[in-house]
C-alpha cells in the first residue's frame, strides 16, 4: 500500500484547503456579481429605459471576474503545469 509520509500528508492537507479557500472566494466573486448586477439591470430598466448603461458594469466587472476564474484556474493547475514543461527540456 502506498502511504504518504506525515510530512507529505500535511502538504496535501494544506495545499487542498487553499484550494479550497481560493474556490469559495470565486463562488462569493461570483454570487455578488449576479446579485448587484441582476439588481442594477432592473434598476435601469425601471428608472431609465430609454437609457442603457447595465451593460457597462456589467462588462467590467465581468473582466475582473473572468481574471480572477483564470488565476484560480492557473494556480491549481500551475504545479502540474510546471512539472510537465520541466520534464519536456
Amino acid at each position: 500500500m502506498c502511504r504518504p509520509e506525515v510530512g507529505q500528508s500535511f502538504e496535501l492537507r494544506r495545499e487542498g484547503q487553499k484550494h479550497t479557500r481560493v474556490e469559495l472566494s470565486f463562488c462569493a466573486h461570483f454570487a455578488a456579481y449576479m446579485v448587484v448586477n441582476t439588481l442594477l439591470v432592473f434598476l435601469n430598466l425601471l428608472v431609465s429605459p430609454d437609457n442603457l448603461w447595465f451593460y457597462k458594469p456589467l462588462l467590467g466587472w465581468g473582466t475582473g471576474l473572468a481574471a480572477h476564474g483564470i488565476g484560480m484556474l492557473a494556480g491549481s493547475h500551475g504545479p502540474r503545469l510546471r512539472s510537465v514543461l520541466k520534464s519536456r527540456d
